[in-house]
């Protein structure tokens, strides 16, 4: 297409191939689709040409997006939005707010990002768009993601968007689904179950990003066993894939996956060389938090072949980094703290200040009235107190002895039952598992020798309801015990 442009006139069709090859550089090199994308507007606005024009904008947008220059897609994204809801076209309105989404995700605005991607998916759903469909349901798993205690939301999501990407034949967003699916389960530690989904992903996706992102994670899996050299091997496939697609962003993660395999395989001389690729790409791209992670590996390679000026060059340059990358940032969320602490404040003084004045009007008016009443009725009640004291007296004695006994017996059992509830599922994981369930669970004494259970393991649900010999707190702990057993003999992959 390039080779088209040297002889093109200066009309749409130009706009068209222009902005195609930017749409085709977005991700591989960002820097080169800007350029072209910039071309594109330029022209477009020239001859007047709208939806060239809007699509040149969106371009633009993803360049700087895959940048990390987040307002500067947003700038542009916002007039291609615009363009478009003049036009009427409401799917691509639908992935801009979409896009626009996806750059409050990437600052940590989870909330706003929710927001976008809620009306992007009103708008799909309306005129049943299933691609843009899945793909939100897709990122708003994502969201999910970010957080243990949502962990089983984010799958539940992700799982929906397989579903309706294989109903609808969308290769790219089953295969990137069950990638993530792999990442829960590598954020929860369970690595059976991530080489499962990232193996399977390797039979589903096309894109040599997505092949070489997959063999990335099973390299840090194995990693992540103490396999360093199986990781080497995946790492290095995982390099060869991101370099034919010269995918610079993907190239730095998978530099520092070996560079870490080397670290911990005692070889920081060829750990230093691989991160010194992955500084050099770092830098050249403007990837500030990879860096830091780039330059704190270099400080202890260094440290360890006792090259100390090395080490403390790199672990300064970590400090310097982290500050400039978080210092904004942090200003403002202080900044926005104090005002919101202070407004706070302000109105509790306020609002302390007029209920002391309402008080002391009340008390000028009825002061008198209240200490003769209050009086009167002191005397009343301490003729009363008297009589009842004695009584109370050994009431309490008598009900401290019982209760002294009552806890004696109790603590036990009360204590078993807690053992027995944190052990047995709990209520979200059988709704995410089992969505059409219920549980007749009645012990006789507090505790119960019966119990359920239930795992999954792949694509298959285990499910188990057992009776244990004995009641009451023997049998609790026979039910702990039968528990423990299943959580041992099943595993995440196979019986």
């Amino acid at each position: 297409m390039k080779m088209l442009l040297r002889d093109m006139d200066a009309d749409t069709s130009k706009v068209n191939i222009l902005n195609a090859i930017a749409d085709a550089l977005y991700r591989s090199d960002p820097h080169e689709a800007i350029r072209y994308s910039t071309e594109a507007r330029d022209l477009a606005q020239k001859i007047d040409f709208p939806r060239g024009l809007a699509l040149a904008y969106k371009n633009l947008g993803l360049g700087f997006y895959m940048q990390g220059e987040y307002t500067d897609a947003f700038k542009n994204w916002e007039p291609s939005l615009e363009i478009y809801e003049e036009l009427g076209d409401d799917q691509l309105v639908a992935n801009l707010l979409n896009n626009m989404g996806a750059i409050y995700f990437s600052m940590g605005k989870n909330v706003e990002a929710l927001e976008y991607y809620l009306q992007a998916l009103q708008m799909a759903e309306k005129f049943a768009d299933s691609t843009r469909i899945s793909t939100l349901l897709q990122n708003i798993g994502e969201i999910y993601s970010e957080k243990p205690a949502t962990y089983n939301k984010a799958r539940n999501y992700y799982r929906r968007a397989i579903e309706m990407g294989e109903s609808i034949r969308d290769v790219d967003v089953v295969g990137i689904s069950t990638i993530n699916l792999g990442e829960v389960y590598v954020e929860k530690e369970e690595y059976d179950s991530a080489l499962y989904y990232f193996e399977k992903a390797l039979t589903i996706v096309t894109s040599s990003i997505d092949i070489a992102v997959s063999l990335n994670f099973i390299g840090t899996i194995y990693a992540e066993k103490g396999d360093y050299n199986n990781a080497i091997t995946y790492h290095q496939d995982a390099l060869d894939m991101a370099e034919k697609e010269n995918a610079q962003r993907e190239k730095v993660g998978i530099l520092m996956g070996l560079a870490s395999s080397y670290k911990s395989l005692k070889n920081p001389g060829k750990a230093i060389q691989y991160y010194k690729k992955a500084e050099f790409i770092a830098k050249e791209i403007g990837l500030n938090e990879e860096l830091s992670g780039v330059c704190e590996g270099l400080a202890i390679c260094y440290a360890e072949i006792l090259d100390f000026p090395n080490a403390y060059k790199y672990l300064s340059l970590q400090n310097t980094i982290d500050d400039i990358h978080y210092r904004i940032e942090s200003e403002n969320q202080a900044d926005e703290l104090m005002n919101t602490y202070q407004m706070e404040k302000k109105q509790a003084e306020i609002a302390l200040l007029e209920q002391r004045s309402v008080i002391e009007q009340l008390n000028s008016k009825r002061q008198k009235g209240v200490i003769i009443g209050t009086g009167i009725f002191g005397l009343f009640l301490l003729a009363v107190a008297v009589g009842i004291y004695n009584r109370m007296r050994y009431i309490r004695k008598t009900n401290l002895k019982i209760n002294a006994q009552k806890e004696m017996i109790t603590d036990s059992i009360a204590y078993a039952q807690r053992i027995q509830s944190a052990i047995l599922p709990s209520e979200d994981l059988l709704d995410e598992l089992l969505p059409d369930h219920f549980v007749l669970f009645k012990p006789k004494d507090i505790v119960s020798g019966d119990f359920y259970w239930i795992k999954e393991v792949q694509d298959h649900l285990v499910i188990v309801g057992a009776d244990c010999t004995g009641h009451g707190v023997p049998g609790a702990f026979m039910s702990v015990l039968g528990i423990t057993m299943l959580n041992d003999l099943i595993g995440d992959r196979c019986l």
